[in-house]
């Protein structure tokens, strides 16, 4: 068995910077790091940890020019990562790119 530490993908193993593309050698490492639960914590201090519509999120916003680090990245269910790019980005910039997908 392998190591989260040990799995930690190498610099050639995550993309420039220009591409919102995050290769999956990083995705499974976050995936593994977070322990496969979302990883928000409220006001309170209290973890998420729902495992049910996992994303993958940027700590610095992609737009904002976040890269695809590990140490950038993070699971969130859809419902904790939606409710921190409408904080990161204004509620009517959030409802515009919804309509748009």
């Amino acid at each position: 068995s392998t190591s989260v530490q040990e799995a930690r993908p190498q610099n050639d193993q995550i993309l420039a910077r220009g591409s919102r593309r995050i290769p999956p050698a990083v995705r499974d490492y976050v995936y593994a790091r977070d322990g496969g639960r979302c990883t928000f914590k409220g006001t309170n201090g209290t973890r998420c940890n729902s495992t049910w519509d996992l994303e993958i999120d940027h700590i610095v916003p992609f737009a904002r020019g976040g890269d695809n680090s590990p140490g950038n990245l993070r699971l969130l269910c859809r419902k904790h990562n939606m409710h921190q790019a409408t904080r990161a980005f204004s509620g009517e910039f959030m409802k515009r790119r919804i309509r748009q997908t």
